[in-house]
């Protein structure tokens, strides 16, 4: 993120930022990155009044960080 100069709180489509598009697809790795290491705002809400949590994945359906 940093060394491409990505801006972790950056809205993309629907007002969605980062964080919830990684915890929509269960990239748990980009999820913990994003809160950890970037400080991204876990309480932002998207378009629809949505927060990150709403687009995790059910428990079990976790994506690790080959992408699988």
């Amino acid at each position: 993120v940093e060394s491409k100069g990505c801006d972790p709180e950056e809205r993309g489509v629907g007002g969605m930022t980062p964080l919830m598009y990684a915890a929509k697809r269960g990239h748990l790795c980009v999820v913990i990155y994003l809160v950890e290491q970037c400080d991204v705002d876990t309480g932002a809400v998207d378009s629809r009044g949505y927060m990150a949590l709403a687009y995790a994945r059910p428990e079990g359906e976790v994506r690790g960080g080959d992408g699988s």
